[in-house]
């Protein structure tokens, strides 16, 4: 007795991709509630904004990162040993993260596939520029790299 008499070849094709569909569609699920800690390196500049020597201080950065390229980022550092800001990946996901000022910056979550981002890296500033401004604005540039991990 042949197979196809038994189990129709067409119904066993239609059987095992519908298996293998559903193995991939719930493979991201998957993924998504094991975050995978991962090597994290970046490269870039920020630009610090002191208007009038008070606080809060604006900051905006860019440059590249792993895991989410060419990015841009902007924060605030309310003392100047604590700073805050979203770091926006080329594919528009955000990357939150925070300064305590002690040569470490920490992911605090984010979204799209940074979601409940977790992480840090040590700052390593190369070169500081100052550059006074009219009326007591002082704004300063930062070339940085820094190396850590990341986890989402």
């Amino acid at each position: 007795m042949r197979i196809s008499k038994i189990f129709p070849v067409k119904l066993l094709l239609y059987v095992v991709l519908s298996f293998t569909f559903i193995g991939f569609t719930l493979l991201p699920a998957v993924n998504a509630n094991q975050p995978v800690e991962r090597p994290y390196q970046i490269a870039g500049q920020m630009t610090f904004l002191d208007i009038g020597g008070n606080m809060p201080w604006t900051c905006i950065d860019s440059g590249v990162g792993t895991g989410h390229g060419k990015f841009v980022s902007v924060g605030k550092y309310v003392a100047p040993n604590y700073g805050f800001g979203i770091l926006y990946a080329a594919n528009g996901d955000q990357l939150f993260w925070k300064d305590q000022g002690v040569g470490i910056v920490e992911f605090t979550g984010g979204t799209g596939h940074f979601e409940g981002a977790t992480g840090s890296f040590t700052l390593n500033i190369s070169s500081i520029e100052y550059v006074p401004g009219p009326e007591g604005t002082v704004s300063w540039v930062l070339t940085y790299t820094g190396e850590g991990t990341i986890t989402y």
